[in-house]
């Protein structure tokens, strides 16, 4: 399942994703740290979590099938930033010392 996961995330990477791609790997590899953790550290076996821990692998790949199969949406300017325009507009642009015609 790592292998997939690894596939998965190098191809959502490629695809656009790019570092962002690394957030559902890294959520989901600190819960399960954390969870079993949790499970040592109240006595309770490795067994009893496996279950567990196979459901949020199945939902990272299917988090990573998503990010695969479409790339992120672009950011839209705003209507307010897309229509300002310069307050002074000079009338001949110097270059290198001289007015352009």
């Amino acid at each position: 399942m790592v292998l997939l996961e690894i596939g998965l995330a190098v191809t959502a990477f490629r695809k656009g994703w790019r570092w962002r791609v690394l957030l559902p790997v890294g959520i989901s590899f600190a819960a399960a740290l954390l969870i079993g953790m949790g499970a040592g550290a109240g006595g309770g076996s490795a067994q009893a979590v496996m279950p567990l821990l196979a459901l949020m692998d199945i939902g990272l790949i299917v988090v990573l099938g998503v990010m695969t199969g479409r790339a992120p949406v672009a950011r839209v300017a705003s209507s307010a930033t897309a229509t300002m325009q310069p307050a002074t507009e000079p009338e001949a642009v110097h270059v290198f010392g001289q007015n352009a015609v």
